[in-house]
């Protein structure tokens, strides 16, 4: 995934949930450093898949999405 891309996509999460770098980074058990690399360099290919799952889980339970899923 491109850094454009990254940067884009953390900054709706971040924007949609209120929460900051900080807060994303201990999700996914990464430090902010990482998080800083990964929006300087692109998420790398091996890891992608994996790391844009736990952001968008992130980001529906954040903002109450897997509970109306869940309901309904």
């Amino acid at each position: 995934m491109t850094a454009d891309h990254f940067r884009e996509v953390l900054g709706t999460i971040m924007l949609s949930t209120q929460s900051s770098k900080r807060q994303i980074a201990d999700y996914l058990y990464v430090s902010t450093v990482t998080l800083n690399l990964w929006c300087k360099n692109g998420l790398p290919q091996k890891r992608s898949m994996r790391i844009m799952k736990k952001l968008r889980v992130y980001l529906f339970t954040n903002m109450g999405g897997l509970e109306n899923v869940s309901n309904g």
